[in-house]
Formats: C-alpha cells, sequence, structure tokens
C-alpha cells in the first residue's frame, strides 16, 4: 500500500500536531478520529501493507461497538467476513459449545488494509516500510527518528503515540508466545460460525473462518512446548492432537508468525507529549476479539486527552491516560488474565468444559462481560 508522501524528507520538513508509531487496530483507529478532528497527523508503520498479523481476527461486540463510534459498523461485513456465533472448547476429546452474543470473523491483513485507506482518505499522512524511534525533547514535545533503507530523517511532533505493539515492558514470568498464520482454503471438518478452540497441557490454538473462504488460525504456546516440538507449526499439530480435534493438512509446513512473549506491562504508557494505546500499553493473553476491542476502544478514549493535551499540556494528561486506561483497559484484562491462568491447568480446564457442556449458561456473564461495550464517562477525558 502506497503513502500520501513520497519521501522520509518531506515529512520533515512539517511539525506535525500527532506522530502515531504503529498502524495496527489502535494506531489505526486513532489516526482516523484524530483526522476526522482536523488534526495534522502523521502514521508510520516498519512493515508494508496488506500485511496479515498474529491475530485471530474476531471482533466482539465490543469491538463492533468501537467501529460502531467511527460509523464503520459495516466494513467487516463489507469486507466479507464471517458472523462468529459460538465458541467449541475442546480438550482431551470432550467439548463444549458457548453461545457468543455478537461477532465477525475478518482477516487483519484485509481490515487493516481498510482501515489504513479510510485514514489516508480522511487526511492521514501514512508512510510504510520506516523503522520509527521516538525521543524526548528538552523544550517541550517529542522527535521521531524514521529510517529507511535509503534515507533517515527526524520529524518533530507536539504529541507522539506509541501504538507499536508488543515492543516494549517486560514479560510476566511463564508468559507464553503467541503464533498465527492464514490458510487460503478452510479445513473440512471444523464448524463454521465458530471459533474452535483446542486446548493441551503446553498451550492452544483457535480456528475461525474469515472472508473469501480463508481460515485464520491463532495460538499461545509455552515457551517450553515450542522447544520440544521444534516449530511452531509442529506445536500446533501436538495441541491439535493432544485435544482430540481433526488433523490440518499442511500446519506443519505453513508459514507461521511468532510473536514476543505475549503478557507483559511496560514501566509508563505516558510521559512528556507522549501517550502509549493498544498493546504497547500493556497487554494479556486474550479471547474472542479482546485484544482487539482493547486497542480501539482505547484509542478512541485516548482522542479527546490528546486533544486537550494539545491546546495546552499539563501533567495532569499522563495521570488522566493511566486512570482511564485502568479503568477501561486494565479492568477488562483481569478477566482474561484469570481465564488464561485457567487454562494452563488440565484438570481445571476438564472440570471447566464438562461444566459448560452440562450447562453452557454458566458462561453467559463472561461472555456479556466481554461483550459489552466501553463508555467514557461524561467529563472523564477533559
Amino acid at each position: 500500500m502506497s503513502s500520501n508522501i513520497g519521501t522520509l524528507n518531506k515529512l520533515a520538513a512539517t511539525t506535525w500536531d500527532v506522530i502515531i508509531i504503529g498502524a495496527g487496530l489502535a494506531g489505526t483507529t486513532l489516526s482516523l478520529k484524530l483526522a476526522r478532528l482536523g488534526l495534522q497527523t502523521l502514521l508510520v508503520d516498519q512493515a508494508t501493507f496488506p500485511r496479515d498479523k498474529v491475530c485471530g481476527g474476531c471482533l466482539n461486540g465490543n469491538a463492533l461497538a468501537a467501529l460502531g463510534q467511527l460509523g464503520l459498523a459495516d466494513l467487516p461485513a463489507q469486507l466479507g467476513g464471517q458472523p462468529v456465533r459460538q465458541l467449541r472448547m475442546q480438550s482431551k476429546g470432550r467439548f463444549a459449545d458457548i453461545g457468543l452474543q455478537s461477532g465477525i470473523s475478518v482477516s487483519r491483513g484485509a481490515l487493516d488494509a481498510a482501515l489504513i485507506k479510510l485514514c489516508i482518505q480522511a487526511g492521514v499522512t501514512f508512510q510504510s516500510g520506516v523503522r520509527a524511534t521516538a525521543e524526548q525533547l528538552s523544550f517541550g514535545g517529542c522527535a521521531v527518528s524514521l529510517q529507511s533503507t535509503t534515507e533517515s530523517v527526524k520529524c518533530q511532533g507536539r504529541i507522539v503515540i506509541l501504538s507499536h505493539g508488543l515492543k516494549s515492558g517486560i514479560a510476566a514470568p511463564n508468559s507464553r508466545i503467541g503464533a498465527g498464520m492464514v490458510l487460503a482454503a478452510a479445513p473440512k471438518g471444523l464448524p463454521l460460525n465458530t471459533i474452535s478452540m483446542a486446548i493441551a497441557t503446553g498451550g492452544y490454538v483457535g480456528g475461525v473462518h474469515a472472508e473469501a473462504g480463508r481460515f485464520i488460525l491463532a495460538a499461545a504456546f509455552d515457551a517450553a512446548l515450542v522447544r520440544k516440538c521444534g516449530s511452531l507449526g509442529h506445536a500446533a499439530a501436538t495441541v491439535l492432537h493432544e485435544a482430540g480435534m481433526p488433523a490440518i493438512p499442511g500446519l506443519e509446513e505453513a508459514a507461521w508468525k511468532g510473536t514476543p512473549l505475549l503478557t507483559r506491562k511496560p514501566d509508563r504508557i505516558a510521559g512528556d507529549h507522549w501517550f502509549a494505546v493498544g498493546d504497547a500499553a500493556g497487554y494479556v493473553e486474550p479471547f474472542t476479539g479482546e485484544g482487539m476491542a482493547w486497542a480501539m476502544s482505547g484509542a478512541l478514549a485516548l482522542a479527546p486527552i490528546i486533544q486537550a493535551a494539545l491546546r495546552q499540556w499539563d501533567d495532569a494528561h499522563i495521570q488522566n491516560w493511566i486512570r482511564i486506561h485502568a479503568r477501561l483497559v486494565g479492568q477488562r484484562q483481569l478477566a482474561c488474565r484469570a481465564l488464561a491462568k485457567l487454562l494452563r491447568s488440565q484438570r481445571l480446564t476438564s472440570w471447566m468444559i464438562t461444566c459448560l457442556g452440562w450447562c453452557p449458561a454458566l458462561a453467559w456473564p463472561l461472555v456479556r462481560h466481554l461483550n459489552q461495550p466501553t463508555t467514557i464517562l461524561p467529563g472523564e477525558a477533559l
């Protein structure tokens, strides 16, 4: 995907209202919102687009509500996204089906590319294929060094946003490795409109049908399992076999992508003229689309703080973002943190699947919680 400015030297000639490092869901959501507010916004990313990334691709009710706030509620369907109606959890040959209130699955390659296109149409300047590094300026504001294979420049922004994913922070002890891939054609034997989740001793693998017949696989593995198996693909096949799920042809030979250790917490999520959002602001193993929802809802919550900070900088904006992020994102991560811990125990997992198989309604409170849209309280972000 091309940018709307051709060279880095041109970028350095402008003092930007906001420079956003990272064009994932948090970065694109925030860029689009700020551009619509009339702010001069530069969005940069090291990757070239379109690209797939390690993600389950499931937009739950909270994520869809965030898209709705941008007037984009129909975007996933326009991209060919598939409805997600239930979650099937399987371990050691036993399974439980849990109804989901709402959801749609679409690959990140398609979704991110569409959001970037909308950002550019709204007036965002987008530059891909560059490495960005932020640094503090002594006289206020931040500078961002941009480096490509042929150029290196320094841009100045009144506010800089870190939305560069799992590239900072300290990983939690025993944190798992993320992994994922997208199959061009869905395997046989797995139900439609369903997140099929295989749970085993060393991790879990989830799969879901997406647009144009594609099939998204996302996983979290213990590092020990990956070392024992020798590859991400072999680890995935091992988990599916232990859980009693059908084998997927070509799974071990496919081009899997990995992530840094998943569960992590940065030292800070804000400072003098900068804020972190999305995965860069802290991450735990997510389920049924929560990671995507955290990114987008957090970005929308940060936008009014940025507006206020641009009118007049005050260190109170730092504490305000820390407080709002803790309420809107941090509290929701607690449920995923507890579920991730439970799934590490095969005994507790078997007990949970047995109970849910007998009475699926036991999961409804958690399902409602994960799908409930986050809200900003009146005056909270001012």
